[in-house]
Formats: structure tokens, sequence, C-alpha cells
């Protein structure tokens, strides 16, 4: 179901990215937080950052390869973050492992904003005949206007090159 889930939520914070509806607060730079959220406020902090570029990356703890490729979405936070790039992170895992993910994301010095998704399973039906499901690691890249850019494979070097062109367009 956390699958599932994911692309309902992704979906709907790019309709209210486009949208430019809501706004959430940022973290402070020098602290690593993590919080609880769910599909609407998923999209509220999207939306929030409409006019930039926003990199989401799903990722858990249980998951080798997200937490090999962590590192580096750290240092493209680092590198890009005052050239309109909004990174984020969105840990799958289950709610009660919130203090292992915590603890990986200090450990990473992940000084953007974390997420651990929340939610039921009460729509669960519809997310499935609607969406596709994938499992982590996701990236997830929205463009200035908020539409969903298209990653090609799960390589590092694609998400670089999307970027400095989304940064170029300005």
């Amino acid at each position: 179901m956390r699958n599932a889930v994911l692309g309902l939520g992704v979906l709907a914070a790019v309709a209210l990215g486009v949208l430019g509806i809501c706004s959430v607060p940022a973290v402070a730079a020098d602290e690593v937080k993590i919080s609880k959220v769910n599909l609407e406020d998923l999209s509220k902090a999207v939306a929030a950052h409409k006019g930039k570029i926003v990199v989401i990356d799903i990722w858990a703890t249980f998951c080798p390869p997200c937490k090999e490729k962590f590192p580096h979405m750290v240092e493209l936070h680092n590198k890009l973050k005052d050239k309109g790039v909004v990174f984020m992170s969105l840990s799958v895992d289950e709610p009660a492992d919130m203090p292992n993910a915590l603890e990986f994301l200090q450990g990473k010095k992940a000084f953007f904003t974390n997420y651990l998704l929340d939610d039921t399973d009460k729509n669960k039906e519809a997310w499935e005949d609607k969406f596709a499901h994938q499992s982590p690691p996701i990236v997830h890249v929205f463009d200035r206007s908020g539409k969903l850019q298209t990653l090609e494979g799960k390589k590092i070097a694609t998400l670089d090159k999307l970027l400095e062109e989304l940064i170029e367009k300005k």
C-alpha cells in the first residue's frame, strides 16, 4: 500500500503546485528534522515552492540502493540550493521506524525538508486503480511550472543532467 500512496501523493503535489495553492514553512538551515506528512500536506509543501525546481527523493531505511544514493542528494542540495532548486526527502518507512529514518538523515546531514509518509489505507483501491506504483528509490523532479519531468532510468547522472537543463531554462 505504501507504494500505491506514492503515486497519488506525487500527482496531487503536481496539481497543487501548478495551481500555487498553500504554503508550508521551510526547515531551519542548521538542523535536520523529519515530520510526518499525509498526501494533502505533501502537496502543500510542493505548492509552496512554485517557481522553483523541486526534487523529491522517495526512499526508505530498508532500501540499500536508497541509502547508497542519498548522499548524492545531499551533495546536489548543497550545490544547487542557491540556484532555485529545492530538495525534499520522503521516507516510506513505517511510522514506527521514524527514529531510524531521522538518525539516518542526521548522519547524512540532510539539511532540507524531510518527511515520513503517514497515511492510511482508506483510499487504497482508488489509488491502485488510477496510479502506477514503483518501489523506492524514486526521484521526482518538478520544473518551475510544477510539471513532473521524466527521468530516464534511475541513474544519478540522468538526474544531474536534468537539473542542469532545468536550471538553464530559467
